[in-house]
Order: structure tokens, then C-alpha cells, then sequence
């Protein structure tokens, strides 16, 4: 994914994660990709962990986004205790808020 303009960039928080949304011109459909850095853990074993949970729990959801939009998901410090069902709702909460501030279309 190319470097995204933050001035268009629309943040929102989670328990468990941050969701960076900003509309993309040049996409035909909606993008995600999940960070987490070694500030969250050290171990690339719990960092991979962490972002294959995520990548299952936004998998479903993202038929709902409008195209053209890029998702950035940031794990917080407390993911890492976090189980999958606890990632998943937190994500589910952050795509309901998206929808109920206009950030993202239902399709």
C-alpha cells in the first residue's frame, strides 16, 4: 500500500486497536492492512499472532466497505492479551462507528 495523505486521514479508537480510514482515488475497492509494532511486543511470534487475528476478524467485514477506501489497523499494548473473540468485537465496534459517522458507505 502507498504512503496515504493524512489530511484527509479520519481516526478512531478501540480497546484493542487504532483504525486509520482516508478515502483512496486510485483503489476500485477497499484495502486493509494491519501494523504491529515492536512497541506492543517483542516477540515476532505474538506480533504475527496478533496480525493474523486481525486479518481474520476484518476479513468478513470488509465486503461491507465502499471501495475506494484504505484501512489502517494499529494494535495497541493491550492486544496482546486479548483473545480473538475480544479483537473481533473491538474491530466490529470500530467498523459500527464508521458507519454511524459517515467515514464509510454500506454498499
Amino acid at each position: 500500500m502507498a504512503a496515504l495523505p493524512r489530511a484527509s486521514m479520519r481516526k478512531l479508537h478501540g480497546t484493542f486497536v487504532s483504525l486509520s480510514i482516508t478515502p483512496r482515488a486510485d483503489a476500485a475497492h477497499a484495502q486493509a492492512t494491519c501494523v504491529v509494532s515492536k512497541k506492543v511486543s517483542a516477540s515476532a511470534v505474538v506480533r504475527n499472532t496478533i496480525k493474523r487475528r486481525l486479518r481474520t476478524a476484518i476479513a468478513p467485514r470488509m465486503k461491507e466497505a465502499g471501495g475506494g477506501t484504505a484501512f489502517v489497523f494499529t494494535a495497541k499494548r493491550e492486544a496482546t492479551d486479548a483473545s480473538f473473540t475480544d479483537l473481533k468485537r473491538d474491530i466490529d465496534e470500530l467498523f459500527e462507528k464508521t458507519m454511524t459517522h459517515g467515514t464509510m458507505r454500506r454498499t
